[in-house]
């Protein structure tokens, strides 16, 4: 009778045994699969977030071409009433390049996908810190920086107004030459308010320049991070 009792309570021990180990491996394929669709998941949205930042750094050095042409043709305005050379075509080059805007935009709907699930979902803790830096501080910084363009498209729109009252009043002599030139010499190339405007042109868009440059360079090296990252697949 005990023998029978001891082997029924062996085979319940096991039975019990063989439960466990079966729930067990069931969860721990269960985790795995889902480690794999996070994976899967992980990887689909920093190919999308990659693909964002190389548009945008793209974007970048455009804007960066056109804050160097602006501050060109600011300081080619500058140099030619400097010299007090009143050539009409110079000064519309000068004005057109000093013109030159730009509107500061950049993709984000990858890297709020991420934000919205939780960036636990990004497992490289360099990674997930320099996406962070990038989308909630040096991307918005550099928006709140740019701003100050709103107070340049002012005063170029003041310089060009000016010079555009005094272009329009030229008159033609018998020869059919324009003697706009002379009414510049003496308007547009004594007015102290235009160079100060220009140099403030000049000014911020030397300044936009370099900040945009730090920020491509911060793209570029986030995309190495995640070239790398990627790679790993």
């Amino acid at each position: 009778m005990e023998n029978k009792t001891s082997k029924y309570f062996k085979y319940a021990i096991g039975e019990i045994v063989l439960v466990v180990i079966g729930i067990l491996i069931a969860l721990q394929i269960n985790n795995n699969n889902e480690v794999k669709k996070d994976r899967v998941f992980e990887i689909k949205m920093l190919k999308e977030v990659r693909k964002e930042i190389i548009k945008d750094t793209f974007y970048f050095n455009m804007l960066s071409k056109r804050t160097k042409t602006a501050s060109n043709g600011a300081q080619n305005l500058i140099n030619l009433i400097i010299q007090k050379k009143t050539n009409l075509d110079s000064v519309s080059k000068a004005i057109g390049d000093m013109s030159t805007g730009i509107v500061y935009l950049y993709h984000k709907g990858a890297y709020e996908t991420i934000k919205s699930v939780g960036f636990d979902k990004i497992s490289n803790d360099s990674l997930r810190f320099a996406l962070t830096d990038l989308y909630d501080f040096s991307l918005p910084r550099t928006k709140q920086l740019l701003s100050r363009f709103e107070k340049t498209d002012k005063s170029i729109t003041q310089v060009d107004r000016r010079f555009q009252i005094l272009s329009i009043i030229g008159t033609k002599n018998l020869d059919g030459k324009i003697t706009t030139q002379n009414n510049l010499k003496k308007s547009f190339f004594t007015d102290p308010e235009i160079v100060k405007m220009a140099i403030n042109i000049r000014e911020n868009n030397k300044s936009a320049f370099w900040r945009l440059q730090n920020i491509i360079e911060e793209c570029t090296l986030v995309l190495q991070l995640l070239d790398k990252e990627l790679k790993m697949e």
